[in-house]
């Protein structure tokens, strides 16, 4: 889709992380990247200080990127400040950085690359490392190929990531299809399918950024209502692709059809997270994984609640 040298969007979002955002500001200061990129900080109203170690820590700040800051007069939440950061962009591809992360220094490198030398390309996602609370790693996120990935492969549940942490989108995600409903509960599995709706996502084996795990993360906490917010989203969404000759109306009589079954599969994965949160991989991988014929699962699923339960 990209074959010039567009402007690049590296998007930092934050909420009361004192913590870690100076470590986060440092490391999208710290970019390599050699051509034009806007940096927009955006804090949603924090009741901390925050902001405050945002402002200091970019005051001394003499590179050659362009520096945005931005506080939301009231917190907005998740959702509403997704939106307002698209409004603020002006690149053409929008990296997103969390308040609780560190980017490598080559993330938006590589990423402005891989949209300038694929075609079709409208996300992109990267290997990441997981830390904990004090910075230590836990592990390496590795699991996909390096490659291509379809709307038809999303359509058949094919393991493909769906990772936040380390995406990057073209700004017609936003622009083409508007602000996503609040309701929606997570944006970046709502952004991936627009993504695939207008084209396709690629996966780069490179490492770019470390994500810290917290128990009290969003993607933790997500209700029922959310849920339900984000399949009605996804519909409406491939409703705007049907009017814009994108896509077919099979994809819609699908969603619409299957609008139940995807509710109470993720009633169930949510049921049992509050169990254990290792179950939560189990349920998601095993119980709903097309390689597992249903005895299997059935057996699997039955063992593992058995021996949680006996705890």
């Amino acid at each position: 889709m990209i074959k010039k040298r567009p402007l690049v969007s590296l998007v930092l979002i934050s909420y009361n992380q004192t913590a870690y955002i100076e470590q986060a500001i440092n490391s999208v200061l710290g970019q390599t990247y050699q051509e034009p990129l806007e940096i927009i900080l955006s804090d949603d109203c924090s009741s901390d200080n925050t902001f405050d170690i945002i402002k200091r820590v970019v005051s001394d700040y003499e590179g050659p990127h362009k520096i945005i800051l931005n506080k939301n007069e009231i917190n907005l939440g998740l959702i509403g400040h997704v939106n307002k950061a698209f409004e603020m962009v002006n690149g053409e591809i929008v990296v997103f950085a969390a308040g609780d992360d560190i980017m490598l220094p080559n993330r938006v490198t590589d990423i402005a690359e891989i949209f300038r030398s694929k075609d079709k390309v409208t996300t992109v996602s990267m290997d990441f490392q997981c830390i904990n609370e004090s910075g230590d790693l836990i592990e390496t996120r590795n699991p996909y190929k390096e490659g291509f990935f379809s709307l038809k492969n999303y359509m058949d549940n094919k393991r493909m990531p769906l990772n936040g942490c380390t995406r990057a989108y073209h700004k017609d995600v936003f622009c083409k299809f508007g602000p996503l409903s609040l309701d929606c509960g997570v944006e970046d599995a709502t952004l991936i399918f627009r993504a695939l709706l207008l084209g396709e996502s690629y996966h780069t084996k490179k490492l770019g950024a470390k994500y810290r795990k917290l128990n009290n993360s969003l993607s933790n906490n997500i209700s029922f209502e959310h849920m339900e917010g984000k399949i009605n989203q996804r519909i409406k969404d491939s409703k705007s692709a049907l009017e814009m000759n994108i896509t077919n109306v099979e994809i819609v009589n699908y969603l619409e059809s299957n609008k139940q079954i995807t509710f109470e599969k993720h009633i169930i994965i949510k049921d049992h997270t509050s169990l254990d949160y290792s179950l939560f991989y189990f349920i998601k991988n095993v119980l709903f994984n097309m390689d597992f014929k249903l005895f299997e699962k059935v057996n699997m699923f039955k063992s593992s609640i058995k021996s949680k339960l006996k705890k």
